[in-house]
């Protein structure tokens, strides 16, 4: 099931709305996946066609209408050239942990350790509410990832847990793809002497070391995925000083880039490159065809849009849409997707 998502840039919320860049009432289109199980093969397709984060069992990408202010780039580090020797800071970091410092890496599940902990760092860090166990369970512990065993590797999405004498302090959310190890999310305890650990930057270069311990089995596995970057916004400025970094946005090109080369002051979209991609694999888009579960009734999108009492302005969103989700994940997901139209009358 797909969504297309519009939400304000959050960047632009932290610097005020006066001094956002998007273009077009303040507004971008964020398209979201929603999906309860994808094969591994199709996460990584996702991956590699700019969907930059995942949040339980959703996936997001940034699509139309953007300022370069606002954008965001997947970033990947390529683990096999990493070493903690490139930085002065990675070797001091690694000289502040204590030696009764354990890092277990488990299947997602539900603790109650684990929550109480995720909500101590959401209460201290960001000044948020206690969240509940539903809520938790569906950021940090829900995937739609499968979990695989192939040729001594195991796949999926996994909690690292870092505990300090016995005691969890911190949480690191990751999943195992095909082609590498990616960065989900990381929560830990904010007392004084476990923040003066850097125990995020710590994770960073432990989820590192993971993705090379895995390519030293499969050498397919050869990067770590750090989601999202922006170089206007200097909480995720981290993100690039791993070497060497390689980024990708597909507002700007299909291809992924040492350095982020653009044009600023024109608008982007990401619209005609996944246009480009789809016409070099396949023929011309159709989105006659596709599936759509309404009402009960599996049918097309044609058949919908013949049966539902929808004004011209409505089926010419809809249709607009559903072809820009199918040109962001490309043509071997279109063939399998199941669109879900939700309406409050019978088209029996």
């Amino acid at each position: 099931m797909m969504g297309l998502v519009r939400q304000g840039c959050m960047d632009c919320e932290t610097r005020g709305k006066e001094s956002c860049t998007l273009l077009e009432s303040l507004s971008a289109e964020e398209v979201c996946l929603y999906s309860e199980s994808l094969s591994l093969c199709q996460y990584q397709q996702l991956v590699n066609r700019g969907w930059y984060r995942r949040g339980g069992d959703r996936m997001y990408r940034w699509g139309q209408k953007l300022a370069m202010e606002c954008v965001n780039w997947e970033t990947r580090v390529r683990v096999s050239e990493f070493s903690v020797k490139q930085r002065k800071s990675f070797s001091r970091i690694l000289k502040k942990i204590p030696k009764d410092l354990t890092v277990h890496t488990l299947p997602a599940r539900f603790t109650e350790e684990g929550y109480n902990l995720y909500n101590e760092y959401h209460l201290h860090k960001h000044s948020k509410s206690r969240v509940s166990k539903e809520s938790y369970v569906t950021h940090v512990v829900e995937t739609c990832v499968p979990a695989v065993s192939i040729d001594g590797v195991d796949y999926g999405t996994f909690h690292q847990e870092y505990r300090v004498a016995g005691e969890l302090v911190g949480i690191g959310v990751i999943d195992v793809i095909p082609e590498g190890v990616v960065s989900i999310y990381f929560y830990y305890k904010m007392t004084r002497d476990v923040l003066k650990l850097s125990l995020g930057k710590f994770s960073s270069l432990r989820e590192i070391a993971l993705a090379q311990e895995l390519n030293s089995v499969c050498k397919q596995i050869k990067y770590y995925y750090l989601q999202g970057w922006s170089e206007f916004n200097k909480k995720l400025s981290y993100k690039t000083d791993y070497k060497p970094v390689e980024l990708l946005s597909r507002c700007v090109s299909s291809d992924w880039t040492e350095q982020p080369q653009y044009d600023k002051d024109s608008q982007l979209s990401s619209l005609q490159i996944d246009k480009s991609d789809w016409l070099k694999s396949s023929s011309p888009l159709c989105v006659s065809s596709t599936k759509v579960y309404v009402d009960g009734m599996l049918i097309t999108f044609q058949q919908l849009l013949s049966v539902a009492k929808l004004t011209p302005q409505e089926s010419s969103y809809i249709t607009s849409s559903l072809e820009q989700m199918c040109y962001a994940i490309g043509p071997d997901l279109t063939e399998k997707l199941i669109l879900h139209f939700h309406t409050s009358q019978s088209l029996k």
